[in-house]
């Protein structure tokens, strides 16, 4: 997009300006400050499963209470805003979604390629229904 400023009182042959805008980073980089947070608060939920009493606790909902404590008493850093925010909207929903189905990583590796990928069109088809509910 350029830029050009009116000069109306200018004459006609005043030289004009074009400003370009700055560019930024490709969104997959600019995600994966907050994606990697949302990684490693998963990854604590993950193994706060084997502590004595947690194992009862899917690491979904652990890593859910974890990521809104460290985001109440720490705060979201601005660097890491734009990727939480794709985990909230994409990762998060495909999760919720294998949490209904009561599906694992580990089931879902075990099933094979195969399986992956009739996971991955069903995963798919239902976040689109609720995307499409909500339009």
């Amino acid at each position: 997009m350029i830029i050009v400023p009116d000069n109306s009182s200018s004459s006609p042959a005043a030289e004009r300006t074009a400003i370009q805008p700055a560019r930024s980073s490709p969104p997959a980089l600019n995600n994966l400050p907050g994606v990697a947070l949302a990684g490693g608060i998963a990854t604590v939920a993950f193994l706060l499963r084997y502590i004595h009493g947690m194992a009862a606790f899917s690491p979904m909902i652990l890593a859910i209470v974890i990521g809104m404590a460290f985001h109440n008493i720490v705060g979201t850093p601005s660097l890491a805003r734009p990727g939480i925010a794709f985990s909230l909207r994409r990762l998060l929903r495909a999760a919720i979604v294998l949490l209904g189905f009561q599906l694992t990583a580990t089931q879902i590796a075990s099933v094979g390629p195969r399986g992956l990928f009739i996971v991955a069109i069903r995963t798919q088809t239902v976040s689109t229904s609720i995307h499409l509910s909500n339009s």
